[in-house]
């Protein structure tokens, strides 16, 4: 009696797990078209005690041919797995990292990106295709508590 008690209680803790599992995918794309877009943010320095913490959300921005930003036209992701932030369901077009964020201490850090040289940091992605946006890494330095970004080749 007390035996299938408990095996009752185990099997609806694991559909519970199974469901919160099957809430958390991505979502699927709704046509060919739709391509997908990688990014990976990272924050170190003394203000963070020399740790790397990984953006977990970010935004984007989609720019015309002639490199400015085109109204309206953003995209905001919150999936992000090992330090990679991903925007699903992206039609073609160029884009470009606008900012990212993450949580350190119990807070949420915002880290904007310098629009200086927008149109050298973008990437065009293609119908039905993948690309990157690059390895952004912000230093912090303590006591101005000043963010730089640089980003690896």
């Amino acid at each position: 009696m007390v035996h299938s008690g408990l095996m009752r209680r185990l099997a609806l803790a694991f559909a519970s797990i199974g469901l919160a599992a099957c809430a958390a995918l991505p979502p699927q794309p709704a046509s060919l078209d739709e391509g997908l877009l990688l990014v990976h943010v990272g924050a170190h320095g003394s203000f963070f005690t020399k740790s790397v913490k990984w953006a977990d959300s970010a935004s984007l921005v989609a720019l015309d041919a002639a490199g400015a930003p085109i109204l309206g036209a953003r995209a905001q992701s919150g999936f992000a797995a090992n330090g990679y932030v991903v925007f699903f369901g992206m039609t073609a077009g160029r884009y470009v990292l606008r900012n990212a964020s993450f949580r350190a201490r119990g807070v949420r850090y915002h880290l904007i990106v310098p629009q200086e040289g927008e149109a050298k940091r973008s990437v065009v992605l293609r119908p039905g295709t993948a690309a990157y946006l690059g390895d952004y890494r912000f230093e912090s330095q303590w006591p101005e508590f000043v963010v730089a970004m640089g980003r690896a080749a």
